[in-house]
């Protein structure tokens, strides 16, 4: 399934497939609106588009959205692939200075007190590519390629005598001609990382008022000329984990990223400007080398969808637990149970066989509720009324930006409603929601999964809002206005819930475990950011772990295209005399993109009080999808696939395409 949305947008959800059969990560992204996938298609590469047709031309928002731009190309999918490498905060954008950090200031038509935002969170860093993502550089300080193509190799793209005057700044030009043709020949990147030796200096960026911005001029090979103007540059300070965007000056102390424009035809000659600052008496030079930083260029592995063009007949393989497919002529009512809000929280309507209490009850839960089968029927149930905000549109909706990811197939449309407070208002914690819907495992596999696989398929209507145009609220009277970021939980996941406690990251023993998506659709300010997938909470590891920490490549997803995402959860087997591990891995497009650790997979082993599940415990286990309807994120339910080891009874699974908040979103997650 899939699903775009935002403060002020929509969200469609396209329908959704299991994952891999005895591979570790499901089928290809098909062509349907409605799978979620580990790997890119028939193309098998990690950031290509594989068999997904590139979205049509952007349309007309719905009213209040302003314009969607035009989808991006193939390139621009993944921050790894596209052809800008570094976040750096808009020239246009006011800031103020605190301490070491630049900051957005409060927008003078918020009343008071209002807090400025925070830019240093996002960005290049000294350890990483993008410190938001933790996309980290195999080499401190950045890694390179020499003008010989020599990784780490001393032969610099530029090389500046920084001697011109023993104090004040001046401007330099150099030949860069190397340079631009490497990037111009691998398509992306032209982007430096810039050292010094000797004295100290520092550059002027293209934030600095009183000196001449960076640029590059060049000759193309047609005769004809173009200035390509700098688009980052920050230093790169070790021992922080703040990065130093949005500043004047970027000190070469340690590094220095700096970037400009792609070339866009061949270059026959370049050379490049800029102005230096703090100048010593000491000789100083300044290199700069053609940026190379790690890239995830694994390889895609088939899975179980892989063997079912479209999605279509999925939902019949054995190994699939759940599956929707959008076709046109179909309605809401063919994915969503026609049944009151079911109070899952109430044992009374479980099957008593479930927790060993009382004889086998087929017309309760899992399996039925008040004559309505649920568990098996592919469809979700309501566990909250959010009203009017979930739709079924076919692949001939116009609105939204939306294409069809393939003839004949739409998707699922979720709408995160959005506060129409004045800026500055007082609109307490609850956020709103979109979406609140589950599906129960069959009782046949209940409590006895070790390992769970979601694929689905999202695509975000979201327009770019700048800070000048967002507006502040606070949570009550009195308190500091923030910025209203779009942000929250969104996806499809699977849960083992508990009533003994447990979620929000609690869990193990009698707690049970859940995974949770969250979302945040960054200010155009740092336009490159787009929207930003994470783990808001993996029980018993921790919160908050970004997509892209996988060499980059899901650290972003981007308006009106559609994205495979994948998750999967495996839970060991449990010694008595040891630690329990949890092994969580997600796919995008075929490559990892977020491990516990770096490097090869990683086995977190957890205190064996916190992660024991037992026989005989009276565990709710329910796999969950949650699809957020706020104003960032979309996602389609699609398949979960199963792998399966006997020996827990008294736990009951549920798949929740759950609940799309104003404030906290969640991706699509798979428990075991």
């Amino acid at each position: 399934m899939a699903c775009a949305c935002g403060e002020e947008s929509l969200g469609e959800l396209a329908p959704s497939t299991a994952g891999p059969g005895a591979t570790e990560h499901g089928g290809p992204p098909l062509q349907t609106d409605a799978s979620v996938a580990g790997s890119d298609g028939a193309s098998g590469t990690p950031g290509a588009p594989g068999t997904t047709p590139p979205p049509g031309p952007g349309t007309p928002g719905s009213p209040g959205t302003g314009t969607i731009p035009a989808p991006p190309t193939a390139a621009e999918a993944y921050r790894s692939t596209h052809p800008s490498l570094f976040v750096d905060l808009n020239s246009t954008t006011p800031t103020q200075v605190a301490g070491n950090l630049t900051e957005v200031p409060p927008k003078a038509s918020t009343p008071a007190p209002a807090a400025s935002y925070e830019v240093a969170t996002v960005g290049p860093s000294y350890t990483n590519v993008e410190q938001s993502a933790d996309w980290r550089w195999a080499h401190p300080g950045g890694d390179w390629l020499d003008k010989s193509g020599v990784a780490q190799g001393p032969a610099a793209h530029f090389e500046i005598a920084a001697n011109a005057v023993a104090s004040g700044q001046a401007a330099y030009t150099v030949p860069l001609t190397e340079g631009a043709q490497a990037a111009f020949a691998r398509g992306k990147w032209n982007a430096y990382i810039v050292k010094v030796t000797g004295g100290g200096r520092a550059l002027a960026t293209h934030r600095h008022s009183a000196a001449t911005a960076p640029r590059i001029n060049v000759t193309y090979g047609d005769g004809t000329t173009a200035v390509l103007p700098a688009r980052a540059c920050v230093q790169l300070v070790p021992g922080t984990a703040y990065t130093r965007i949005g500043s004047k000056e970027a000190p070469i102390d340690e590094s220095v990223a700096l970037e400009f424009e792609m070339p866009t035809k061949p270059v026959k000659a370049a050379t490049l400007t800029v102005t230096v600052t703090r100048h010593t008496a000491s000789a100083s030079t300044i290199k700069g080398y053609l940026a190379n930083p790690p890239a995830n260029n694994s390889p895609v592995t088939l899975g179980v969808a892989a063997n079912y063009p479209n999605d279509l007949g999925l939902k019949g393989d054995p190994s699939i637990l759940f599956a929707q497919r959008y076709e046109d002529g179909t309605t809401l009512a063919d994915y969503i149970l026609n049944a009151p809000y079911l109070n899952v929280w109430d044992l009374s309507n479980w099957d008593p066989e479930l927790f060993g209490t009382g004889a086998a009850n087929p017309a309760k839960l899992p399996t039925a509720f008040n004559g309505t089968p649920i568990a098996g029927t592919h469809k979700w149930f309501l566990k909250q009324n959010t009203g009017n905000t979930i739709s079924v549109v076919p692949s001939t909706h116009s609105g939204d930006g939306f294409a069809p990811s393939s003839p004949g197939l739409g998707a699922m449309r979720i709408v995160i409603p959005r506060d129409n407070g004045a800026d500055g208002a007082s609109v307490g914690y609850g956020g709103s929601t979109g979406s609140d819907l589950w599906a129960l495992f069959p009782k046949a596999v209940a409590g006895l999964l070790d390992e769970t696989y979601v694929r689905f398929r999202v695509r975000f209507a979201v327009t770019p809002k700048a800070l000048a145009n967002t507006k502040a609220f606070r949570t009550e009277g009195g308190a500091t206005a923030t910025y209203a970021i779009r942000e929250g939980k969104w996806g499809l996941g699977t849960h083992h819930w508990t009533f003994f406690g447990g979620n929000n990251n609690v869990g193990g023993d009698n707690l049970g475990h859940t995974n949770r998506l969250g979302f945040r659709v960054h200010p155009s300010d740092v336009g490159l950011m787009g929207v930003q997938p994470y783990v808001h909470s993996w029980d018993m590891i921790k919160y908050d772990m970004p997509f892209g920490a996988g060499d980059g490549l899901g650290a972003a997803f981007y308006p009106n295209r559609w994205y495979w995402v994948e998750v999967r959860k495996k839970l060991n087997t449990y010694n008595a005399f040891g630690p329990r591990r949890l092994e969580p891995r997600r796919w995008r497009h075929g490559g990892v993109h977020r491990r516990s650790t770096r490097g090869a997979a990683h086995q977190l082993e957890v205190p064996r009080r916190q992660a024991r599940l037992r026989r005989g415990d009276a565990h709710r286990a329910r796999q969950a999808r949650s699809l957020p309807p706020n104003g960032r994120h979309g996602l389609a339910p699609q398949s979960l696939q199963r792998r399966r080891q006997g020996g827990r009874r008294g736990h009951r699974h549920v798949l929740r395409a759950g609940r799309v908040r104003h404030e906290l979103h969640r991706l699509a997650e798979v428990t075991r």
